[in-house]
């Protein structure tokens, strides 16, 4: 791989784009198998479960509980049990946190 520290930011992008490119058409994998966990609030992704991402994406959309709960096909208690459990996990006092916390790492 060439020097990359002696070009400009711009040459470099350029330079890993054309390498992603390049890669991709070879059939070779050029992102890593697993998402990195990122932190939202006190919790890594990693620790939550797919339906409360489920429910937090839902979430972030706007959607009620009522909706979110029609949306999934699950109960209202059901989204309420989730939201809880994503308030206790990352240590927001409200949804509200959250949801803006997750919109920002989203």
């Amino acid at each position: 791989m060439k020097n990359l520290r002696a070009t400009t930011p711009g040459k470099r992008l350029k330079f890993v784009q054309d390498h992603v490119v390049t890669c991709t058409l070879q059939g070779e994998l050029v992102w890593p198998s697993e998402t990195p966990p990122v932190m939202l609030g006190l919790a890594r992704s990693s620790e939550l479960t797919a339906r409360e991402f489920d429910v937090l994406h839902q979430l972030a959309h706007g959607q009620s509980y009522e909706q979110i709960a029609s949306e999934l096909g699950i109960s209202l208690n059901t989204v309420k049990y989730h939201v809880k459990n994503l308030l206790a996990k990352t240590g927001f006092e409200s949804t509200l946190a959250l949801v803006v916390e997750f919109s920002l790492v989203d």
